[in-house]
């Protein structure tokens, strides 16, 4: 188990953004500047730092985990949906939903941001239909300044900007108007900043088993007091359909590496 602050695991999660996202600018010839690649490597960099935390300035215990569709098939609703299962005592829970539409910068020959021009209305309409609680994730990199970001805001300030003042947005606008994304994520995995309605949550879940399915679901667990641990379940995706982005050593793995360690 990770025990760090809040803040402090924010500002590392930052960073290995940050990285992430140039690294993946850097090699676009090589097709890691889209959407699924960016999101898959950054997801993994996060996953690393610890998939049980808990966070020392809220006593509070989170257990995580992300999944990712299998192949390379492209989708028409988004990039995350996020689940969590908030503890409120041993017995006591809620559940609660967050989607995340991930959007990249496009440039010109000489690396000026020209927008995120994938961003298409009817498809901002449309994920508004699962939840209140979806949000557009905007994947920036300035080589200019040497800078790089991935912003989070809610679908619903796009739609009104997309549709209604165009003009008002050019280049890389649009992310002024969003927070980073590591503050939104630490606070959906805290267990805030969500849609608790039922109605949402079976919706996303069958979202996950339908047509549109996205391209990462990630699965969290809460305990909002520290002495309870969090109950983290699976059941619900679909795993023909899905993989583990981290997924568990294999027993073989673990009889071979100790057997190794008896050997030295």
């Amino acid at each position: 188990m990770l025990e760090i602050n809040r803040n402090e695991w924010m500002v590392n999660a930052h960073e290995a953004i940050v990285k992430e996202l140039s690294d993946s600018f850097q090699n676009q010839q090589q097709d890691s500047w889209s959407e699924n690649y960016i999101t898959t490597r950054m997801l993994i960099a996060l996953l690393n730092f610890g998939q049980d935390i808990k966070w020392t300035s809220m006593s509070q215990r989170i257990k995580w985990d992300s999944f990712k569709l299998k192949g390379a098939k492209e989708t028409a609703l988004g990039d995350i949906a996020f689940f969590i299962k908030i503890m409120l005592t041993s017995e006591l829970y809620l559940e609660g939903v967050v989607f995340y539409e991930a959007k990249r910068q496009y440039y010109n020959e000489k690396h000026d941001p020209l927008g995120f021009n994938s961003i298409k209305l009817d498809q901002l309409v449309r994920i508004q239909e699962f939840t209140s609680a979806s949000n557009i994730l905007l994947y920036d990199v300035d080589i200019k300044r040497g800078s790089a970001g991935a912003f989070s805001l809610p679908t619903l300030f796009v739609e009104k900007l997309i549709s209604e003042a165009p003009l008002a947005v050019p280049g890389r606008i649009l992310t002024h108007f969003g927070n980073p994304w590591v503050k939104s994520l630490s606070e959906n995995l805290s267990g805030f900043g969500l849609d608790y309605s039922p109605d949402a949550v079976n919706k996303m879940k069958e979202v996950i088993k339908s047509s549109e399915q996205p391209l990462h679901v990630i699965n969290a667990s809460t305990s909002m007091l520290g002495i309870i641990e969090p109950e983290l379940d699976s059941s619900f995706i679909p795993m023909d359909s899905y993989e583990n982005l981290m997924p568990p050593p294999s027993p073989d793995a673990t009889i071979s590496r100790s057997k190794k360690n008896r050997m030295d």
